[in-house]
């Protein structure tokens, strides 16, 4: 039966008709959100750990202050980039495209940051 009476099917053509969404790129853009999320907070750990015990600063006059505003920093952007590239990949999914390359560069974007950050800080405190 086909006309403007009859129900519409999921993937028939017509108006409202889409992509099939894969769940596998469902699932692996879900978890490598979740891994980019929790490398980001463990990198906020280790760069506030860095600052406040594994600074050797024997003279006082090491640039903790600089050091603490790098990451500060990095922080706000890295977060900022986190949910700019979990608002990408949920445009993906609902645009019914694949998603997870925005997931993995999301994931690399805030671990490769925390590296950043931590070797800007340190030069921040050799100063």
């Amino acid at each position: 039966m086909s006309g403007p009476g009859a129900p519409r099917v999921l993937g028939a053509p017509g108006r409202g008709a889409g992509r099939c969404r894969a769940a596998w790129d469902i699932a692996l853009s879900a978890v490598l959100l979740v891994v980019a999320y929790v490398g980001y907070w463990i990198g906020a750990l280790f760069g506030f750990l860095q600052l406040s015990l594994l600074t050797p600063c024997p003279d006082g006059v090491c640039g903790t202050a600089q050091a603490g505003g790098v990451q500060f920093t990095a922080a706000l952007v890295i977060f900022l980039l986190g949910v700019v590239g979990t608002a990408g990949t949920v445009a993906l999914q609902v645009f019914r495209r694949r998603s997870w390359w925005a997931a993995l560069a999301t994931l690399v974007l805030s671990i490769g940051g925390w590296f950043a950050a931590s070797a800007i800080a340190q030069a921040a405190l050799a100063s």
